[in-house]
């Protein structure tokens, strides 16, 4: 045998090797989704069988359960109110923040940046105290706007540090020349920043803007301390689920696919915008 075709033939193995792996980590990923989807189909019986029948009979009753006799639905609204409120806030204080870090030099602006993303880093067990008791003292934990108010302000020290790091890398990777161009036609800093830079970079804003979305919606510790009944998330409802009379795995699980299904639907959506954003700057003209 040939040089040449011995290359070929371990190169043939090794992609077979690949492969494999891939399958492996997908199947390993997948798997507790997959579980999870399809324990969400059976009744409470078939659910906790051992071994597990897969051929048993599948049922929505866990579905029309959730949705008809547990407030899963004002749950989902919640999270959406507080995560779109404290999105919003992050990109309107966080974008400006970003642009000066990235397109204004000036003295220890790279370590104010780095001191910002490691605000990011910090132990949520640490903060939670404080928070609470400040929440607690100004009377946002009373009421369901408070509450509202409270869990977006929380979620908007997490969200906001993420926008400005991101941002900034979005904001460098365009074209200082394009700027400059627009102001020596007699554009302000803050022309040049709304109608040259910000479209231009709009791709990353979308895609920071996902990734916030993603981590917010998931987000458990902070909304599970600091939320009354009325204003719950979703995440922390599906702890509802688990009473006196055991884990009621068929509705736990239904709930757990509502609860994952907008952020499935959201980024099938938007999964063009997010492809463009993560990619935004890699082809930079130089």
């Amino acid at each position: 045998m040939s040089r040449r075709s011995k290359a070929i033939r371990r190169k043939k193995i090794t992609n077979v090797i690949k492969y494999l792996l891939l399958v492996l980590v997908f199947v390993w990923t997948l798997f507790p989704v997959f579980w999870m989807i399809n324990t969400s189909f059976r009744a409470q019986n078939d659910a906790m069988a051992i071994p597990p029948n897969l051929l048993s009979p599948l049922t929505l009753d866990n579905y029309i359960y959730d949705i008809q006799n547990t407030p899963i639905l004002q749950n989902l609204g919640n999270s959406a109110i507080v995560i779109f409120t404290s999105i919003g806030l992050s990109a309107l204080i966080g974008v400006p923040a970003a642009y000066a870090l990235g397109r204004i030099t000036f003295r220890g602006s790279r370590d104010i940046a780095f001191w910002i993303l490691s605000t990011r880093m910090t132990s949520r067990i640490a903060i939670i105290i404080p928070l609470f008791l400040t929440w607690l003292s100004l009377g946002l934990l009373e009421t369901t706007v408070g509450n509202y108010i409270s869990i977006s302000l929380t979620y908007l020290t997490f969200n906001l540090p993420l926008v400005v790091w991101m941002m900034r890398g979005f904001f460098e990777d365009i074209r200082k020349d394009i700027e400059e161009s627009a102001m020596l036609d007699g554009c302000s800093r803050l022309g040049s920043f709304t109608k040259i830079v910000f479209p231009l970079a709009m791709p990353g804003l979308v895609a920071t803007i996902i990734v916030c979305f993603i981590f917010s919606w998931n987000e458990f510790f902070f909304a599970f301390l600091l939320s009354k009944s009325a204003a719950q998330t979703a995440p922390v409802a599906v702890l509802n689920f688990y009473n006196s009379q055991g884990i009621l795995w068929g509705r736990m699980c239904a709930a757990s696919v509502l609860v994952m299904a907008p952020v499935m639907i959201f980024a099938l959506i938007i999964r063009k915008y997010m492809i463009t954003g993560l990619t935004f700057g890699v082809f930079k003209a130089q």
